[in-house]
């Protein structure tokens, strides 16, 4: 998540049409005209194309320095050959001049864009997902992880386990969550890491990186893969369905549709599942290490309403997450 400082300083540049001079100087060096805003959040998203024509791409921006630019170039790489090996992925797109990313700096501030294929299409809620669907979304995430294996090492994205959990248990060192962080990267780090049950994840597969095309459903987002437990993915996928860092009932209709149209396409053992409640603790403890940064900054009294409103719902999460750590691990 963006501090909330970059989300106004963004939001200041859009105009009342969702168009923005930074999002139009990036759009520009892949040919397009026409930019319109669509969300921040990780990263500044607007749809791109001809002017007057239907969006043929989106165009992210994120602010130079961060973890997110420095691994743009291998996210566009990556989607681009997940989509060769028929992953169901958004492809990113290099520039007229072969490109994989491009930088940006409007006089304030500096970014790295990148730029992937649009995906027209809905972006249903779990709750407004069939189980048809929801079978589908999951038999989409286990053809991501199939196609992992068809890249090379040289391809394949950093561990989640150094990239992420570590570092975080570093960032919340010092803070009352310091030995549980600790204990949940000792408990991880123990889990087994053969072909069978580890290799490429998505990193955050939930319905809101979803864009269905008919019945099936189209992944984008790539900027949280990893190489990590497949499980992983599964644990992401439906942590909405739970309270902070808990585990879904077993019985519930998503849960047994996600589990069975996964298992359709590779398998899923009940040893894997074992590792829920111990995956969920280890996301959020990532969770609140990305949050602290956006949660620890001062309110600005300029700020507009929204976003002194978003900065209360995140420090509101974060306290959620803080609680929710501090508590055993469900048996």
């Amino acid at each position: 998540m963006l501090p909330t400082s970059e989300l106004v300083r963004l939001a200041r540049t859009v105009d009342e049409d969702g168009a923005s001079p930074l999002a139009d100087s990036a759009a520009a060096r892949w040919g397009w005209r026409e930019t319109t805003f669509l969300r921040s959040s990780a990263a500044h998203v607007f749809a791109a194309g001809p002017a007057g024509a239907p969006p043929e791409a989106v165009v992210r921006l994120v602010p130079k320095g961060t973890v997110a630019a420095s691994t743009a170039p291998q996210v566009a790489r990556l989607s681009r050959q997940l989509a060769v090996l028929g992953a169901p992925v958004a492809e990113s797109i290099p520039t007229r001049y072969g490109e994989d990313t491009v930088d940006i700096d409007d006089g304030i501030g500096s970014y790295t864009a990148t730029a992937f294929t649009f995906a027209p299409g809905p972006s249903p809620e779990i709750s407004e997902l069939s189980e048809t669907e929801v079978a589908s979304w999951a038999g989409a995430v286990a053809h991501l992880h199939l196609a992992g294996y068809g890249l090379s090492a040289a391809s394949m994205p950093p561990e989640w386990l150094t990239s992420e959990l570590i570092p975080a248990a570093t960032v919340l060192s010092s803070t009352i969550l310091a030995q549980v962080a600790a204990k949940t990267v000792e408990a991880v780090a123990s889990l087994p890491r053969s072909g069978d049950v580890y290799g490429l994840v998505h990193g955050d597969p939930e319905t809101d990186n979803l864009r269905w095309q008919g019945a099936a459903p189209l992944m984008i987002d790539l900027d949280d893969a990893a190489r990590s437990w497949f499980m992983s993915d599964v644990c992401f996928a439906l942590r909405d369905l739970a309270p902070r860092t808990a585990v879904p009932d077993r019985q519930h209709p998503v849960v047994t549709a996600f589990l069975r149209g996964y298992r359709e396409v590779r398998a899923l053992t009940d040893h894997e599942v074992s590792w829920w409640p111990l995956l969920a603790r280890a996301q959020a403890v990532v969770a609140v290490a990305r949050l602290h940064p956006a949660v620890t900054e001062a309110v600005d009294g300029d700020w507009p309403t929204w976003a002194k409103t978003l900065h209360a719902r995140l420090c509101e999460i974060a306290d959620q997450y803080v609680t929710a750590l501090n508590l055993p691990i469900p048996r």
